[in-house]
């Protein structure tokens, strides 16, 4: 699995990525409408879906970190001195370089991970966007 690049305002971390999920949520407005009475024994109307693209795309992230990228993800959950988004870099995306924000992040000492100083395990929730 390839790693991932989360950078923004100079600061720039490598996460060693063990697991990679993007889900896209479509928020679909049912709308039901009511059988007039003397209907009513055909059964319910079809519900019928508008659908307003209103997508969001979320990417979770989870992967092992040293001292100093972990250092770095905590400047970039405090903004990295600078408005906007995180740029992520991922090869195994095809849209790679997307714009995300960090939601969630999650750090975790644990034991070694490969490397001595690969001690850190991190899960990251970033969903894709553009600052307003």
């Amino acid at each position: 699995m390839e790693n991932i690049q989360l950078s923004k305002g100079g600061t720039t971390v490598t996460i060693h990525t063990i697991e990679f999920d993007e889900n896209r949520d479509n928020d679909l407005t049912p709308i039901s409408l009511p059988q007039p009475k003397q209907k009513q024994a055909n059964g319910p109307k079809d519900t019928k879906i508008l659908d307003l693209l209103k997508l969001t795309i979320e990417f979770k992230v989870v992967g092992h970190l040293d001292e100093t990228n972990r250092n770095k993800l905590i400047t970039l959950t405090k903004g990295a001195g600078t408005s906007g988004a995180i740029s992520m870099i991922y090869s195994g995306h095809p849209d790679s370089p997307l714009s995300v924000f960090m939601s969630k992040c999650q750090i975790k000492e644990t034991a070694e991970y490969k490397s001595s100083n690969e001690k850190y395990e991190t899960q990251l929730t970033l969903i894709e966007g553009v600052a307003q």
